[in-house]
């Protein structure tokens, strides 16, 4: 089963780099942590530390397939649907998929 992500949470493109999300609500926490929402994927980057070749050069973005089962069809906050860490994505302007993602926590708190 798929995790929300939250602020703690983090992306790691291909090349060894890293980017953290940024962009979250704080009407929805987990573990103590904001959740990111799906529609905020975009503002991730660039990945520190990316070692990516020139060209296409740094990773510095992040890209969403759609449909994407990482945006959540069951929680939601308003009516943006979550990030989940099943999330399809690829690091621009490499665009290859991403190495990882990682959520955050695993406890669940409203406020």
């Amino acid at each position: 089963m798929a995790a929300p992500v939250t602020t703690k949470g983090s992306f790691g493109c291909r090349h060894d780099g890293t980017a953290s999300p940024t962009a979250s609500d704080p009407r929805l926490t987990i573990g103590g942590e904001q959740v990111v929402l799906f529609e905020s994927v975009t503002a991730f980057g660039p990945y520190d530390k990316c070692g990516a070749p020139n060209p296409p050069g740094v990773c510095v973005a992040t890209a969403v397939l759609l449909p994407n089962p990482g945006r959540s069809r069951l929680l939601t906050v308003g009516t943006s649907p979550v990030l989940l860490d099943s999330v399809q994505a690829t690091s621009t302007p490499a665009a290859v998929p991403l190495k990882s993602v990682a959520a955050g926590n695993s406890v669940l708190t409203a406020s």
